[in-house]
């Protein structure tokens, strides 16, 4: 075995076994989450299967769902440019204007060939991986100009990760079990199989292997090595070197030096736990109550063992005295109101942490606009920590894998994502949430600035011509649609320019004037 696959083979094994310590965990919060999707379980013998029949409430994968929609809607909305690139700090004042509209017009050819794609159909699934603590999307290139762009939701249990600096995700391993030998050539571009494989595969069609396909980064090189083997690196594939990798993984809170994130799900197991619990004792109540056991008189001697304390089931008892029947039914005298109260409470508490409901129910007093603002203001600032990692660990990456496909083709303009020429600034709701904070502020100030100086002396306090442009960012306007201030220079020189009333003018200046 040569021994750089030696080596990535080693490093694999370890990111396998740092995985598979979280496996329980995961395992755990898909189960409640979303009960029906397959984790940490493999082989055809699982299709098909019934999941999730031992989860008694629906509470959280449904406010789950609320959940995802409210990201899908706060941080990339369909239909809306939800970042834009923009100037960066190192970009001379004087030519900050017309670089953010070069910009601009870059930022709208990106959208194009994002809405293009199946982007906006991967994220809800991203999202729900995100709330349980860490979502992996796949971002391919297409060999189709008018949509170069596919993007894949990753199973977590398929992946391991490393721990890269500063707590970044950078090198990505993922297992294939069982991966048909017919299907390698097709699925990764520039893979060849071994002779002895071909062998196999003559020999058989539906021959399989295990596969482990690593995203390896190179910290001297900057570059990426993408490596395909078998799962004993004996048989290798494909090895070769990237400039982009077409990995994004995103986590939802990060602590000390864990690779895997914990989301809001996980903050929540206990009391999901706890209502599943008491949902299915509830169940099991209300069952013994519409088919109580029946109590029936019998002479011999009853074995405690074998009495079942369930529906319909029949307890022999002694005799019953005073003339009473020999069979009657048991009588349950259970008081389920503090139970129900307490799943009440516990559902409204997973309702309020994954922000479903957030105004209320359907039938709730309607709300006025200024509490409509305030509760969704009240949302961003919970969630703010949550979407500063996101913008962090997805934002960045996307952006350049996305634009690194484009720039291949030819469909962009060479742009360098450096923070210091061209930055990016995020325009979702839930993003301009702090924009919109700044413009409050500002009103908040020039009302107070009017009420003490007056409104004329108010206006000479601001740089007016930098403030069409300012508000137009904070508020996420096209800029294109807003005068440069070169040109509201030259408005208002012609506004204070004096004007002359030729009929008040003597006869001899009008005639000097031509």
């Amino acid at each position: 075995m040569d021994e750089k696959i030696q080596g990535y083979i080693k490093r694999y094994n370890k990111a396998r076994t740092d995985a598979l310590q979280w496996q329980r965990t995961l395992e755990e919060a898909y189960k409640y989450a979303i009960p029906q999707q397959l984790t940490y379980h493999f082989g055809a013998e699982n299709d098909g299967q019934s999941r999730g029949y031992d989860v008694y409430d629906s509470t959280l994968p449904d406010a789950l769902i609320s959940f995802v929609g409210k990201m899908v809607g706060g941080l990339t909305p369909q239909g809306a440019n939800w970042l834009k690139l923009v100037p960066g700090p190192d970009v001379p004042e004087e030519y900050e204007e017309q670089v953010a509209r070069s910009l601009h017009d870059q930022t709208e050819s990106f959208f194009k060939f994002l809405n293009r794609s199946n982007f906006y159909s991967v994220m809800p699934q991203a999202y729900k991986d995100w709330a349980i603590g860490t979502a992996a999307i796949i971002i391919n290139e297409v060999d189709n100009d008018d949509n170069p762009l596919h993007f894949s939701c990753v199973p977590m249990d398929t992946i391991a990760l490393e721990y890269g600096p500063f707590g970044t995700i950078k090198t990505v391993w993922r297992s294939f079990e069982n991966f048909y030998l017919r299907n390698i050539e097709p699925q990764w571009t520039g893979a060849k199989l071994t002779d002895m494989m071909r062998r196999k595969l003559d020999n058989d069609e539906n021959a399989t292997i295990n596969i482990i396909e690593g995203t390896v980064w190179d910290p001297n090189t900057e570059l990426y090595s993408y490596i395909v083997t078998s799962e004993d690196g004996h048989d290798v594939f494909l090895d070769a070197e990237m400039l982009s990798s077409p990995w994004v993984v995103f986590r939802y809170a990060m602590y000390k030096a864990e690779t895997f994130g914990r989301g809001v799900v996980m903050d929540l197991m206990p009391e999901v736990k706890t209502l599943n619990k008491m949902r299915e004792d509830l169940m099991k109540q209300n069952e013994l109550s519409i088919n109580p056991p029946i109590m029936a008189f019998g002479d011999s001697i009853a074995n405690l063992n074998n009495i079942r304390f369930e529906p319909n089931s029949v307890i022999p008892v002694e005799a019953l005295p005073n003339g009473n029947p020999s069979i009657q039914q048991f009588v349950n005298r259970s008081n389920y109101q503090i139970a129900q109260i307490e799943m009440d409470q516990i559902r409204q508490l997973i309702r309020k942490m994954l922000y479903a409901e957030p105004l209320g129910g359907i039938d709730s007093p309607v709300r006025t606009a200024t509490e409509v603002t305030y509760r969704m203001r009240e949302i961003a600032e919970r969630i703010g920590p949550a979407v500063g990692l996101f913008q962090f660990e997805f934002g960045g990456p996307f952006v350049e894998r996305v634009l690194h496909i484009l720039m291949k083709r030819g469909l962009i303009s060479p742009i360098i994502i450096d923070n210091k020429l061209v930055s990016i600034k995020y325009e979702s709701p839930l993003a301009t949430s702090q924009g919109l904070a700044d413009a409050a502020a500002l009103e908040g100030y020039h009302a107070q600035l009017v009420q003490m100086v007056g409104p004329e002396a108010a206006i000479m306090a601001y740089k007016v011509d930098k403030l069409p442009m300012w508000l137009a960012e904070k508020y996420g306007v096209d800029p294109n649609l807003i005068n440069s201030e070169i040109e509201i220079a030259q408005m208002a020189q012609s506004a204070a320019a004096p004007q002359i009333n030729p009929g008040a003018l003597p006869t001899q200046q009008i005639a000097a004037m031509g």
